[in-house]
């Protein structure tokens, strides 16, 4: 079993959330915070990333605050039809709003009458072979009522992947077919399809070559995929493969001026600014959770000690090391001071 993680408290949170770089698990939000304060039901804490899935497949409402420019920049590209066509790489942190920000844009898209698929991975159990990509074709094919014969003579491919044999077992053609029969797939549909490939990092291998392989003919396609990613998690050369082929858009924490924003939402209570950023970090669900359990009142959410006891994880135990002495000395230090120590 992985070592346990330290005991925080919410006076340490920012010290231990910056190096690890946590997010979190999911929560049950219900409710509209402009018109009122935000609840909670209680939230899946096992790691089973499954479960995680589930629990995040159930909410109900995600405030997007200080997300503007993104928004923008993407909502330019679909006013723009060739430009909209594409893969479009969303890439942050957990909790930082990946998930958020592709829910809202594919139901603008919805919005406007394109057919929007969706396709999550997880981390444990593995993602199976051409998990999302066999969701994608399903959910497109059953929009106008067809079948993978329908298609045409590529419905083979598209019927391997609903789990059938492959017409040829070389991956390297295999590819070359399945990335044909997508886009088939997505022309049979008769409008623009747009996709979205939730945690992307969690894939499997060959989901992954498709995406890459596909990515160069979505521009010719009227089809866009909507990728979100912890860049940390991924392949460095899977993440620079896809990113010299889409349009990627980073999400950083919110500064001080976005988690009041999310406070004036979320509660009319008095809230000190100043205390919720340096606890959170300006991790938009953190600041959610912190929020939800009082703000600053000396106890961390179940869910933000669920999220980093999953990040600690990912440590090596060097790194592990350094956290521990770095939430011991405070949220600023050398690297001369930390090497004495």
């Amino acid at each position: 079993m992985p070592p346990r993680p330290p005991e925080v408290s919410s006076r340490h949170l920012g010290d231990v959330l910056v190096p690890t770089r946590g997010g979190v698990l999911g929560a049950h939000v219900r409710g509209h915070p402009r018109r009122g304060r935000l609840q909670a039901d209680p939230v899946c804490t096992c790691r089973d990333e499954w479960r995680v899935a589930v629990v995040r497949s159930r909410l109900e409402v995600v405030v997007l605050v200080s997300r503007d420019r993104e928004l923008g920049e993407i909502d330019a590209l679909r006013r723009s039809a060739g430009a909209w066509s594409g893969l479009i790489l969303v890439t942050g942190e957990p909790g930082i709003g990946k998930t958020a920000l592709c829910s809202e844009l594919a139901g603008r898209a919805k919005g406007d009458g394109d057919a929007v698929a969706w396709a999550a991975c997880w981390r444990s159990p593995p993602t199976p072979p051409l998990w999302p990509w066999r969701r994608v074709v399903r959910d497109l094919l059953g929009m106008v009522g067809s079948t993978p014969a329908d298609v045409g003579p590529l419905g083979g491919w598209l019927e391997h992947l609903a789990g059938g044999e492959a017409p040829v077992t070389d991956p390297e053609s295999a590819l070359a077919w399945v990335v044909d029969a997508l886009a088939a797939a997505f022309d049979h549909v008769g409008r623009r399809v747009v996709v979205v490939f939730d945690d992307l990092q969690w894939a499997d291998e060959r989901s992954l070559d498709v995406l890459v392989a596909l990515a160069a003919q979505l521009p010719h396609l009227s089809a866009t995929v909507l990728a979100s990613c912890r860049g940390d998690e991924l392949d460095p050369e899977r993440l620079a493969l896809l990113s010299a082929r889409a349009r990627v858009v980073p999400l950083a924490r919110l500064d001080r001026a976005g988690v009041g924003a999310i406070a004036d939402e979320a509660t009319d209570d008095p809230v000190d600014v100043d205390e919720l950023y340096r606890h959170t970090g300006g991790n938009p669900l953190f600041v959610h959770e912190m929020l939800r359990v009082g703000a600053c009142a000396g106890s961390v959410p179940v869910t933000v000690s669920a999220v980093l006891a999953d990040r600690w994880t990912l440590l090596s135990e060097s790194a592990r090391q350094l956290v521990d002495v770095g939430a011991i000395i405070g949220e600023e230090f050398t690297l001369n001071l930390l090497q004495r120590v």
